[in-house]
């Protein structure tokens, strides 16, 4: 049934107050009747279309189902500019409603049910608007610019409500695109101004009745602020004691049992993929899609915009070509360990929203030895720099009844991985070499062990005295540690061997020994980072990725989330470990991956985008 919904706003007015110097228009409520001059209705169909993408494989369009959060339309702003650009009045529409659409429109995934019918006072002939941006669940304290332009790069947060809170629907904007655009009727729909809807003096009409018995609405398509994300597991998954887990063959230092420091083995190696949740996502959106006039010729822009579905699917993020300080929001090991994103199967477990973040090339890639071309460059993304998926995980290995597992305690130094009994090993012995494992207990009788020098009567400190624990000097980063000597028990002596003069004896350096063996342990490494878990907690970065690869290239698109796509991330397998992380469920240090020039922490992957429509992407070998 169409609705007469009776709005009102008072143009003279309006368009007065847009013209003063303040750039901070006035939006006119109903002034209560109909009787303020001329009159106009016009006729408004609200469709939204789909996510599909130039950038799949096909260039096609998949159907998927929006939850009834996701498509809740509670409220409609129609914000009216005349045709230089300039603000002059808004009109609001409340509880519409929408219904899906028919298949025989894959790019529209719903409509608005029935025609919506402006009536438009104080305006006639000499003074109808041009343009009309229009805002579906506009925040509340929204409030229109000067100008389109200025309208467009309002900033909201809105829309990074809706995970926490159900009743808070998605913000829709008119979709943006580059070009021109003409509606059924071959009337111009969509010129120069990218952000809003084109009108023309026919959408105007005289009687209420008229503009219910109009066959050309002026059809305005919308799209969400927010991207989606998914992520499911898939691929070869064994379970183990109750376990879901993939195999993976880990070559350690000190695998096997062997505890030198040095010597290596491939030792088998099971991952359970315990949740996760997006990291590195920009904190607030622009109200319109910001594009770049260039793109409508430049490649791979030019196929990405495309009038004839209404729609660009690149764009502008508030992040693009910025500082982005500030800008984006990193997790934590706490939080994540505490409120991971699950795998339950539905929408609601292993779905998560955020705002768009894109980027140019130069602004998100750093050279590398091995990775992508860039020019005459070899590049790889910087993940702290891109929205990405931050993967939960714990190792394990198998058991010795083969049936049960147990989670390593490992260590990351240096591009190898350790256990940490191997690791500890390795510094006691860099040490030794040194002439600095200078530290003994005494096993024997005597009364007065100073004085003492059988050999079989001391035994140097081992690994066993050392314990692994998290590295919180300045600037740490998660998961960092360093090794440190256990405290000393009530009844514990140690004991450093003294040569002088051709004698021999031992002094107790009981009080000082914790605080000397700590700091020669801490100045071994230098400025290098290791870090580790005690419990086999490790988590994996996956860029997500807007741009199926095509060969080699890093080019702008590779990698972002943009508005509007439902982008489906699915885990096939895994064939090193990821970040160690020690005592997760304690550390708040925002989780900031490091540059990709440290292969332990890059993850590859494939991508396709379908379609709210879908972007779908495979990892395997994590």
């Amino acid at each position: 049934m169409d609705q007469l919904n009776k709005l009102f706003a008072g143009f003279a007015a309006a368009a007065m107050l847009a013209s003063c110097s303040g750039n901070e228009p006035t939006v006119i409520p109903n002034p209560g009747g109909e009787d303020n001059g001329e009159v106009a209705y016009m006729t408004i169909s609200i469709k939204a279309p789909e996510t599909g993408s130039r950038a799949t494989t096909d260039g096609g369009y998949e159907p998927s189902d929006a939850t009834e959060k996701e498509h809740s339309v509670k409220n409609v702003d129609f914000l009216f500019f005349d045709a230089t650009g300039t603000y002059v009045f808004t009109v609001k529409a409340d509880d519409t409603k929408f219904i899906p659409a028919d298949d025989t429109k894959p790019n529209v995934e719903y409509v608005n049910g029935g025609n919506t019918i402006l009536i438009l006072n104080g305006i006639d002939k000499s003074n109808y608007p041009e343009y009309v941006m229009t805002i579906l669940n506009a925040p509340a304290d929204f409030t229109p610019g000067s100008d389109i332009a200025e309208t467009g790069t309002r900033l909201t947060a809105m829309a990074a409500d809706f995970p926490a809170n159900s009743e808070s629907p998605f913000v829709m904007t008119t979709s943006s695109f580059l070009g021109n655009k003409n509606g059924a009727s071959g009337e111009v729909r969509h010129d120069s101004h990218y952000s809003v809807t084109k009108l023309n003096e026919s959408d105007f009409h005289l009687t209420a009745q008229e503009a219910k018995d109009s066959q050309t609405p002026v059809e305005i398509y919308v799209e969400r602020l927010a991207s989606k994300v998914e992520v499911t597991l898939a691929g070869n998954v064994t379970e183990i004691a109750g376990k879901k887990v993939y195999k993976i063959s880990q070559t350690l230092a000190g695998g096997d049992n062997n505890t030198s420091g040095d010597a290596v083995s491939d030792v088998d190696l099971y991952i359970s993929v315990d949740g996760w949740r997006l990291n590195a996502t920009a904190n607030q959106s622009y109200m319109s899609k910001q594009l770049d006039a260039g793109w409508a010729t430049t490649a791979p822009f030019a196929g990405w915009n495309i009038p004839d579905d209404w729609r660009s699917f690149w764009g502008k993020a508030y992040t693009y070509g910025a500082d982005l300080e500030g800008k984006l929001f990193y997790e934590t090991p706490k939080n994540l360990t505490a409120n991971p994103f699950g795998f339950d199967g539905t929408n609601q477990g292993n779905v998560q929203y955020c705002y768009e973040n894109t980027n140019s090339p130069d602004d998100i890639f750093t050279d590398v030895n091995v990775g992508m071309e860039f020019g005459d460059r070899t590049v790889a993304v910087q993940t702290s720099k891109v929205t990405h998926v931050a993967l939960l995980t714990n190792i394990w290995q198998l058991g010795a009844d083969g049936t049960s597992l147990t989670a390593p305690s490992l260590v990351q130094f240096q591009g190898i991985v350790f256990t940490e009994t191997a690791y500890k090993n390795m510094l006691l012995n860099q040490l030794k070499n040194a002439g600095n494992l200078n530290f003994w207990r005494y096993t024997g009788s005597s009364t007065d062990p100073t004085t003492d020098i059988t050999t079989e009567n001391w035994k140097t400190v081992s690994s066993d005295d050392f314990e692994m624990v998290r590295d919180e000097s300045e600037g740490h980063k998660v998961g960092q540690v360093k090794i440190v000597a256990k405290t000393l028990a009530a009844a514990d002596k140690i004991y450093k061997r003294v040569e002088k003069d051709g004698t021999v004896s031992f002094e107790d350096i009981t009080a000082t020994y914790k605080a000397t063996v700590d700091n020669l342990l801490a100045n071994l490494n230098g400025d290098k980072v290791a870090v580790g878990s005690n419990s086999g907690t490790a988590i994996y970065y996956i860029p997500v990725e807007h741009l199926a690869a095509t060969g080699n290239q890093a080019i702008e698109g590779y990698y972002g989330v943009v508005r509007n796509h439902w982008y489906k991330i699915s885990i096939n397998s895994f064939k090193r470990i990821g970040h160690l992380v020690f005592e997760p469920e304690t550390d708040d240090t925002p989780l900031i991956p490091d540059d990709p020039d440290d292969s332990m922490f890059y993850v590859g992957a494939n991508v396709n985008i379908l379609s709210w429509k879908v972007v779908n992407q495979n990892v395997s070998d994590l």
